[in-house]
Order: structure tokens, then sequence, then C-alpha cells
């Protein structure tokens, strides 16, 4: 008996040590694929960008890495596989509010529908989507505006999921196609969104602005 329970701890030891490294390899791989992300982001922002101040530039820096921070915070806490999109909205908004928004203007914002999950892959990605979405909403939509509303909606439409992001600010122009635009926060969402997210990015205006974001569902497969 005394050999057995010694043959079932040191299995039980071997198991865990085998789950520890599992998870740590897992941890490595998914910090390694973020600060290539990361990288990405800053070398297309250095090639593509034309900021007035140097400030402004590692301000936008700081809060592409805070989405991204979002989304491992919210990963630590609920759970090793799938995010709430919903939460990470609110973190969002939170931040974008406190760090980039003038203290003259006011602001409402809110967060409804489904409170989708989604693999970090897919999670990462949209939290950079609604992080550029946003922070364009506030700084054109709003540019000469103090009042003013965000509104971010998440539903399943089918075998998609659906991300709106509406801003009551100023209109976009006639014939305005964000894949043209010299925009690099509208750049990194349609490539996120066509080339990270296998999907579809439409801006229109709507009684203001209207950006919809649309893509495959993993969580249905």
């Amino acid at each position: 008996m005394q050999a057995l329970s010694t043959q079932a701890a040191f299995a039980v030891e071997h198991a865990k040590l085998m789950v520890k490294s599992a998870v740590i390899q897992e941890m490595h791989h998914r910090v390694k694929n973020n600060l290539q992300q990361i990288a990405s982001l800053v070398r297309l922002q250095t090639h593509f960008s034309k900021y007035a101040t140097a400030d402004q530039a590692l301000n936008d820096t700081l809060n592409r890495i805070l989405a991204i921070a979002a989304v491992h915070e919210l990963l630590s806490r609920d759970d090793l596989d799938t995010v709430s999109i919903k939460k990470v909205s609110e973190q969002i908004l939170t931040a974008t509010k406190q760090s980039v928004v003038a203290p003259e203007k006011h602001l409402y914002t809110r967060v409804d529908g489904a409170d989708i999950r989604l693999p970090l892959n897919q999670a990462t990605s949209l939290a950079l989507v609604i992080n550029e979405l946003v922070q364009n909403a506030v700084e054109h939509g709003f540019r000469k505006l103090d009042d003013g509303r965000i509104h971010i909606q998440l539903d399943i439409a089918g075998s998609d999921v659906c991300l709106t992001v509406f801003n009551d600010g100023e209109q976009l122009p006639d014939g305005f196609d964000p894949a043209a635009t010299g925009s690099l926060g509208l750049r990194i969402v349609t490539d996120l969104v066509r080339g990270g997210l296998g999907g579809t990015f439409t801006m229109q205006n709507r009684d203001g602005i209207l950006a919809t974001v649309r893509f495959p569902y993993e969580g249905l497969a």
C-alpha cells in the first residue's frame, strides 16, 4: 500500500509539472505573438502616420498596448481560453475617456448587446479594432463638439459576430472610403478586420457615424 501510495504521489507531481510546463509554454507563445503584433503596429505607425508631436504618437501607441493588455487582464481573471468582449469594450471606453477626451468635453458612452466570448487571437484583434474606432470617434467626430455619445453594440448575427460603434459627432464627407483614407487608425482597422478576422468593415452616416464590423464567430465552430 505504501509503495502504491508513493507511486501515486509521484504520478500526481509528474502530472502537475507537465500541466505547469504546458501552461508556461502557452503563456510564452501568447506573449511572443502579442509583442510581435505591437512591433508591427509601431512599425506601421512609423512608416504611415503623420503626427504633429511625439506626444501624440506615443499616446496612440500607449492606447494600443493598453487595448491588448485589457484582453490579457480579463484572460487572467476569467478564463484561460476566452475573453468577454463586452468587458474589453467597457475598459477601452474608460481608458479612452481618461487619456484622450479633453476635460471640457462631455461624452456619454455605453456598451450593449450579447456578452460574446472570443478566443485570444480574435479577442486581441477585435480589442485593437474597438480601440481605433473609439479613438477615431473622439478625435474626429468630436473635434469641434463638446458633447455627444459613443455607443458600442455587440450581437451574434447567424454565424457571425456583429460589432457596431456609433457616435453622434460630425458626419463623414461625401464619398468617404475607410480603406482609402490617410488615417492610420482606420488603416489598422481595415487590415485587422480583413486579414486577422476574415470579416468586413464599413462606415456610413446615420445621424452621426456608424462603423460596422462583421466576421465569423469561432465560438460556433
